[in-house]
């Protein structure tokens, strides 16, 4: 398990798929240029190869996942359409799905075909627009995603945008992700 720091504040900047604002800490609107795809290169041509010649690991898509939330979940979502060759399982706690006007969603449903990537995505119903997973949810299953197999789809009742809720979901994350999974999709630890 490789866990990326981010770089604060810019990680805005880092994660988002396309350019934007956001209100900063102070209410203050901040822009976005929008460099997800040069985080994804960076992991991609970089970080993952690093790690796969320095370290005993399994390197195929079987073997690898991209765990985010928040911003960083929008990012694994993306990480799911652009490098599902690299990325096998994605894990999304509390997307932020609002980023772009819900562009996640509109690049989701324009999937000619599914990746085989198997997907993680939750959310606390105490966050702000919580509804907006089910939307993605809906999509995801419209484009070939089956709950329950490559799919899992979660509401947790009265969890917040926290590191300590998703701290608490986690273990049940890692399991989805490295625990039994349909023939000929295992994966090795």
């Amino acid at each position: 398990m490789v866990g990326v720091y981010n770089t604060g504040f810019n990680r805005m900047n880092e994660y988002a798929p396309i350019p934007g604002e956001f209100s900063g800490w102070d209410g203050e609107k901040c822009g976005s240029a929008g460099e997800a795809k040069r985080y994804a290169k960076f992991l991609v041509q970089e970080v993952k190869p690093f790690i796969d010649a320095r370290y005993l690991t399994l390197p195929g898509p079987r073997h690898t996942a991209a765990v985010g939330s928040s911003m960083g979940g929008l990012v694994s979502l993306y990480f799911a359409l652009w490098h599902p060759r690299v990325f096998g399982h994605v894990a999304a706690l509390s997307p932020s799905l609002w980023w772009g006007d819900r562009v996640v969603l509109r690049d989701f449903s324009k999937l000619r075909k599914k990746p085989a990537v198997r997907l993680w995505l939750d959310m606390g119903t105490a966050e702000p627009g919580w509804e907006a997973v089910r939307l993605l949810r809906d999509t995801l299953v419209n484009r070939g995603w089956k709950p329950g197999d490559d799919l899992a789809y979660h509401e947790v009742p009265g969890a917040e945008h926290t590191e300590h809720a998703w701290a608490a979901r986690i273990g049940d994350v890692l399991k989805f992700l490295l625990g039994r999974q349909p023939e000929g999709r295992r994966s090795q630890i």
